[in-house]
């Protein structure tokens, strides 16, 4: 295992210290230095890879010890240990010394060197120490030292980084200072053209002091580029360009990083505005603690835009937002083979006629993001809070993902052969027409795991979407669907969808109809496993599972409905074909009730169903059946010990068998206060079965083997 100094000259740029009993001075956005006590932490940003020279993404132990020689010496002061440090794509950064473990006295002026331990993954094996590292001088740090010696009293603001004050008589190599006046430039692109001899050995450092910069800045690489604190120091322009846009506010470059300012782009052309941009082969690039913001009435506006096959950048902790193009906005634009690390942050689109938090596009392209929050909200069309398509590639480990107004609202969206994987995230879609809160598309692939999932208000809502030649994996997700005037569905499967349901719970509730899941059309599959399914309050239609030409296997679970004209736990139909088996299911639990007119456990109409083990409920409403096989077509119904029952109702029937169907029913229960079976036609065969309610047959035939009733006494079917 290997560490790689990520930013030779910002090692310690963020230091904080107390040097003797003085107090370090901080500049202000005023214009008097003011006095300002800074804590013992110093930030460090590295990158971590493994011995094969690959850049690693786990979560890790380091270690830290401060010497006074680069090898051998003495250390000074104890260790600065922190646990669990999230480490993406070889990128971290750790707050080094928080509880003053070196000391109070460990930065004297003296040479310093940081020894670093590392341990991956946290908590496993022995920790692995490598080269230490010179803690070079920074601003602060320098104007510490003559806090106490006279030297620095009576500085005024343009000279208190006491970089460049002729009282100090020193320079300090590789470090220029931006700032209004006093300073080396006023402009921070004069600064980064005045280097000519960058290298990953000779590093550079721009700081531009607080103030507003109205100019564009094209970065370069092996200068680093920090600002005084985001707000505090703010490059600003109005620059905009024709698809795909090649200007920006501010243009990224390799092997660098931009940290601690504000970037702002508030063109009003009929073309792109952005206000950061990395353009193809821009790699090893890490943006952290910055505010990008497109803002301005251009056509559209892209606070951060990721382009070409090569193109690399970490974005850490960063605030996105682009609101008032005219067609649409993005937080961050991610595409055509550039691949995009977020370590947390927020990436906001608002207004225009479509928004999207994040858009991530193009084959090739990857968006890899943990703990980031992502907005879409009030484009008049469609409000995306994350869009992966047309082949892209996107992991979501944690974070939020919101869809608000318009015509579609969408937390997340993967469409066109993408592939999504995401875990532990909450995707929320609301307030607009049509509410989707994970919505896998059009020949999409989609895992998600530990997710929560909500769709709400509007006329229509889909929890989780999986929709027209689409894979879907979901292992304990919670969705639910709610208030659409319409319908409302925990799960939509649809249009030779296949959708695999390990655990998890999908809930519908309101509206004209509420499915918990609904599974639909030729070539869809859907297999479950111990998963629960609730549809309730729909005004006129309720199903836990609605299964419609499809085909459903269940493992386990429970199907419930609850309320509205008609209640159905299960609903199981494909009018036409007698022998597909639509309906598979063993040892599940299956609940119809409260419907005001119809209740059923299970309604299986004019298909093939197979049922082993497992209880079918019906209660209340004017009718209540457990078991229902119906349908104008020869629909068939195989049993084997289950349980059906019909009770509360002013009609109850544990098992009802039309015309033109077939029911086998072996070693199972079935009881209703009116009948325990009532035929009123085809054909229904009973074998060991309890009665409790005995039978009634209008027609068709009835054959009986080894039937009993309620109180276990044989029984003679009619």
């Amino acid at each position: 295992m290997n560490i790689q100094k990520h930013l030779p000259i910002l090692l310690i740029i963020l230091i904080a210290l107390s040097i003797g009993t003085g107090q370090v001075l901080a500049q202000d956005s005023g214009t008097e230095a003011s006095q300002a006590a800074l804590g013992s932490a110093f930030t460090y940003q590295g990158q971590l890879k493994d011995d094969n020279g690959d850049p690693i993404t786990s979560a890790c132990d380091l270690r830290f010890s401060l010497w006074d020689a680069g090898s051998a010496g003495t250390q000074i002061g104890g260790l600065s240990t922190i646990l669990g440090v999230q480490v993406v794509d070889g990128y971290f950064t750790a707050r080094v010394n928080e509880a003053g473990s070196f000391g109070g006295n460990a930065f004297n002026g003296e040479s310093r060197w940081l020894e670093i331990a590392v341990r991956c993954p946290s908590g496993s094996g022995e920790y692995t120490t490598l080269t230490r590292q010179e803690i070079m001088a920074a601003p602060y740090a320098a104007y510490a030292q003559h806090v106490n010696d006279g030297i620095g009293s009576g500085l005024d603001a343009d000279t208190v980084d006491g970089l460049h004050a002729s009282e100090l008589g020193t320079h300090y190599q590789n470090v220029i200072v931006v700032a209004k006046s006093g300073s080396d430039y006023t402009s921070v692109q004069a600064a980064i053209d005045s280097i000519t001899d960058a290298a990953a050995d000779n590093a550079y450092l721009v700081w531009v002091a607080p103030g507003i910069y109205t100019e564009t800045v094209t970065m370069k690489s092996y200068v680093h580029l920090q600002g005084a604190g985001q707000e505090a120091t703010v490059i600003s322009s109005t620059i905009t360009s024709d698809w795909p846009p090649d200007q920006a506010t501010l243009v990224l470059a390799s092997d660098t990083s931009l940290r601690d300012l504000t970037v702002v782009n508030s063109g009003t052309a009929v073309a792109s505005g952005v206000a950061v941009l990395a353009t193809s082969g821009v790699t090893r690039t890490l943006v952290v603690d910055v505010t990008a913001r497109a803002l301005g009435h251009s056509l559209s506006n892209f606070a951060i835009f990721l382009d070409g096959s090569g193109t690399s950048i970490t974005l850490q902790q960063v605030t996105a937002l682009a609101e008032n193009g005219i067609d649409s906005n993005f937080g961050l634009f991610n595409r055509n083979g550039a691949a995009a690390a977020l370590q947390g942050g927020t990436f906001t689109g608002r207004g225009g006629s479509n928004a999207w938090g994040i858009y991530n596009v193009d084959s090739d392209t990857a968006l890899e993001a943990r703990d980031a929050v992502a907005l879409g909200e009030n484009g008049s069309s469609t409000s995306f809070g994350l869009y992966n398509y047309d082949g892209g590639e996107t992991t979501l480990r944690g974070g939020s993902f919101t869809g608000r107004g318009g015509t579609q609202a969408i937390g997340v969206q993967s469409t066109f052969t993408s592939t999504l994987t995401a875990g532990g995230i909450i995707a929320l879609a609301e307030s607009g027409s049509d509410n989707y809160g994970l919505s896998n598309y059009n020949g999409g692939t989609a895992t998600v795991h530990d997710a929560t999932i909500t769709a709400r208000g509007g006329t229509n809502n889909y929890a989780l979407s999986n929709e027209t030649n689409v894979t879907l994996e979901a292992k304990n997700v919670t969705t639910l669907a709610e208030n659409g005037s319409n319908n409302n569905y925990g799960l939509w499967n649809k249009d030779n969808a296949q959708a695999t349901l390990l655990g998890g719970s999908f809930t519908a509730y309101g509206g004209t109809n509420a499915y918990g899941v609904y599974n639909n059309g030729s070539g869809t599959t859907l297999e479950t496993e111990s998963m629960t399914a609730l549809g309730e309050n729909g005004s006129s239609e309720n199903a836990g599972l609605h299964n419609y030409a499809a085909i459903a296997v269940l493992h386990g679970g429970s199907f419930t409905a609850r309320g509205g004209a008609s209640a159905y736990g299960i609903y199981d139909a494909l009018i036409g074909d007698t022998t597909t088996v639509t309906l598979m299911a063993d040892n599940v639990s299956a609940l119809g009730e409260d419907g005001s007119t119809n209740n059923y456990g299970l309604f299986h109409f004019s298909a093939v169903a197979v049922l082993h083990g497992g209880s079918f409920t019906a209660r209340g409403g004017d009718s209540a059946i457990g078991i229902s096989n119906s349908g104008s077509y020869s629909g068939r119904l195989e049993a084997e010990s289950v349980t059906a029952m019909g009770e509360n109702g002013s009609s109850n029937y544990g098992l009802y068998n039309d015309p033109s169907t077939t029911t086998t029913a072996e070693s199972s229960q079935f009881t209703g206060s009116n009948n325990g079976l009532y035929q009123n036609g085809g054909t229904v065969s009973l074998g060991v079965c309890q009665l409790d309610g005995n039978a009634t047959r209008s027609s068709g035939t009835l054959t009986c083997f080894q039937v009993y009733d309620g109180s276990y006494v044989a029984y003679t079917c009619p």
